[in-house]
């Protein structure tokens, strides 16, 4: 898989979860349509697409950051 362009987002608090995976996906394959990017939180769970990142932040931070972890195949059955 190629890396995206940046490590590091900035998203609002307000931010849904399923915007940024839609942002996440644009970044690593130029497009947000052609492949599927399974993304989770704490290398555990993938959150509703609905969930707010400041929710996410408040419960599962580390440090002052939210660590996504990115695959292009689903970790879980």
């Amino acid at each position: 898989m190629r890396q995206p362009k940046a490590s590091k987002f900035w998203v609002s608090r307000t931010s849904k979860f399923g915007e940024v995976v839609r942002k996440l996906r644009k970044s690593v394959f130029k497009t947000a349509d052609d492949k599927e990017l399974f993304i989770y939180v704490q290398q555990a769970f993938s959150p509703a697409a609905d969930e707010s990142m400041g929710d996410l932040f408040d419960h599962f931070c580390s440090g002052s950051s939210l660590v996504l972890y990115c695959g292009e195949a689903e970790a879980y059955g």
